[in-house]
């Protein structure tokens, strides 16, 4: 198995940047990556989908939103203690 400063350096794939914090203790250690991950996608998905309805919405109101709620879910996401 890879040493784990050598996996750190490593590049990720989409799908496992969300693990590669669980296994670096970055993120709390009773949380399913993938479901954080579903729960992501599905919160930037809904935003976008507003921001396309949303005539008036310019990038920059969703890009703040998008960041704010982003920001957020990493908070939750820190490890406890």
């Amino acid at each position: 198995m890879d040493d784990p400063d050598r996996q750190a350096q490593k590049p990720l794939h989409r799908h496992d940047v969300l693990p590669a914090f669980k296994v670096r203790r970055q993120t709390r250690g009773d949380l399913d990556p993938v479901t954080i991950g579903q729960v992501v996608f599905h919160s930037l998905n809904q935003l976008f989908i507003e921001f396309v309805k949303d005539d008036a919405m310019a990038i920059p109101d969703l890009l703040r939103v998008s960041e704010a709620q982003t920001r957020s879910l990493a908070m939750l996401m820190r490890p406890l203690g």
